[in-house]
């Protein structure tokens, strides 16, 4: 069953994941450089940032809903840019969706 929402100023259909149905733009959290979001686009999917290259993920979330973020910033700021280290939340755009925040880190398998 397919369950259409409006989710801030995005539609997205309900298939087991969220998508994009139209394309959009946001800012990105480290240089508030444009992002363009292109139709299609899934939740979770990895972006780069093409002004400064930083790796985000692209969230798709109920921006009415405060414990969806409160959720996103506490993953926000478990991403710090070193272990044990904070990421600085204040520059993330959580008023609508899809958010982008910080890609989650790979840590090292050192062959493993």
């Amino acid at each position: 069953m397919t369950v259409e929402k409006e989710v801030g100023n995005v539609s997205a259909k309900r298939l087991g994941e969220e998508r994009l149905e139209k394309e959009v733009t946001r800012q990105c959290p480290e240089c508030a450089g444009d992002i363009t979001l292109e139709v299609g686009t899934i939740d979770g999917q990895i972006v780069n940032c093409s002004d400064c290259n930083f790796e985000l993920e692209v969230v798709f979330f109920d921006p009415n809903d405060p414990d969806d973020v409160k959720r996103l910033i506490e993953i926000a700021q478990e991403r710090g840019p070193r272990e044990g280290e904070s990421y600085d939340v204040s520059h993330l755009n959580l008023k609508e969706s899809p958010a982008l925040i910080p890609a989650p880190q790979e840590g090292e398998d050192w062959g493993e």
